[in-house]
């Protein structure tokens, strides 16, 4: 005698409960008024905004970009913010990088085989009422906080600030020139 039975029978004669696998953990809270348990926006959520003007030079020829860009950002949280934080991506192809520690010795895909200097940063400067004010700001790795003289304020703030950059294009990685 053969019997066959589908994926669909099978469910259907099961009294497996996937939700009391995850006892008591599975959605221990109702969320929040910013998040579901799930993870779902809730009533009040919220997403700060950045928009950017960009301006650059690629030298082909040194393999290398430069240019500044002035961000317009608004703090729609609930909280005001005492400072900034950005990601400098191209600092992962410093020799001294965190991110460099972790790439096996032989290569890989994303190892770089000639280290740069990351992004060099040029100037922060913070643009109020017209006026260009030195920013204070500090770089960790790929991290760069900018510690703001007044806290955007929550619900809406909006502070502008423009930084005057380069870095060079290593031959190797996620950002990469062609290498002949």
């Amino acid at each position: 005698m053969l019997l066959a039975l589908t994926a669909g029978d099978l469910i259907a004669q099961s009294k497996f409960d996937p939700h009391r696998s995850f006892d008591p953990l599975f959605y221990p809270s109702g969320g929040t008024v910013y998040r579901s348990a799930s993870g779902a926006p809730g009533e009040k959520y919220w997403t700060n905004r950045a928009d950017y003007s960009i301006h650059t030079t690629l030298d082909t020829s040194s393999h290398s970009l430069s240019g500044d860009v002035t961000v317009t950002y608004t703090n729609n949280s609930p909280d005001a913010l005492p400072f900034l934080w950005l990601q400098l991506d191209q600092n992962i192809y410093r020799a001294d990088s965190r991110g460099e520690a972790t790439n096996p010795v032989n290569g890989g895909r994303w190892t770089n085989r000639k280290f740069t200097d990351g992004d060099v940063i040029r100037s922060v400067v913070l643009l109020v009422n017209g006026q260009e004010l030195k920013a204070d700001w500090l770089v960790s790795d790929t991290r760069m906080q900018i510690r703001l003289p007044q806290a955007v304020r929550a619900g809406g703030g909006v502070i502008r600030f423009r930084i005057n950059y380069s870095f060079a294009i290593p031959e190797y990685g996620r950002t990469a020139w062609a290498g002949s």
